[in-house]
């Protein structure tokens, strides 16, 4: 028994299929701080697009999905990454 009930609260669901750990929405404030960019960045990432970073709107409130900041991060350090490969490439060829 407890073991059925510790797997049933790890994969508790929200009314709309959406786990309760995806579903933790941080502010603009909380979202740029995690990032570590200033909040004005975020604004200008939303309003130009130069970044794909998916928000929530809910009512006039901006609200960012920690899930998919995490999918930030990790698509530009996978970036990064392919950067540091490449100069090493170009490096060993001169």
């Amino acid at each position: 028994d407890t073991q059925r009930t510790t797997s049933m609260k790890r994969n508790e669901h929200t009314p709309y299929g959406v786990s309760a750990a995806d579903s933790i929405l941080l502010t603009r404030r909380e979202a740029a701080a995690y990032l570590g960019v200033a909040e004005q960045t975020l604004a200008v990432w939303k309003c130009t697009g130069r970044r794909l970073l998916p928000f929530v709107k809910i009512g006039r409130l901006v609200r960012y999905r920690k899930t998919d900041l995490d999918a930030f991060i990790l698509e530009h350090l996978q970036d990064l990454e392919q950067e540091r490969v490449s100069q090493k490439k170009s490096i060993s060829e001169n």
